[in-house]
C-alpha cells in the first residue's frame, strides 16, 4: 500500500473518529492524490465506499472513493477519490 500524506494542509488520512475539518474539505496528497473529508453514515470497511457530494456522508456502497481505514458510524474520516472527476 502506497503511504499517502497530505500537501500544505495538517491532515492526517489515517485518523479517523475526530472533527478537526469541515466536512467536504478537500486536500491534494502525495502521488498526486485528491481526498475529500466526510462522516460516516454506517460502518465502512476498507476499499471502494460512496460519498454523497451534498451532505458528505460515506457508506459502503463500492463507489468513486477509497476508505484507506475502516470507520464506524458517526467517524469522520479522509477518503480518497478513486476514480477521476466528470466534466
Amino acid at each position: 500500500m502506497a503511504e499517502y500524506y497530505a500537501m500544505n494542509m495538517q491532515a492526517n488520512f489515517y485518523d479517523v473518529g475526530k472533527s478537526e475539518h469541515a466536512l467536504g474539505d478537500a486536500a491534494v496528497g502525495s502521488l498526486d492524490s485528491v481526498w475529500v473529508y466526510g462522516e460516516c453514515a454506517e460502518p465502512v470497511a476498507v476499499g471502494t465506499c460512496t460519498m454523497n457530494d451534498v451532505t458528505f456522508a460515506i457508506t459502503d456502497a463500492a463507489g468513486t472513493h477509497t476508505a484507506i481505514v475502516a470507520g464506524d458510524t458517526g467517524d469522520f474520516m479522509w477518503i480518497r477519490r478513486t476514480l477521476p472527476l466528470s466534466p
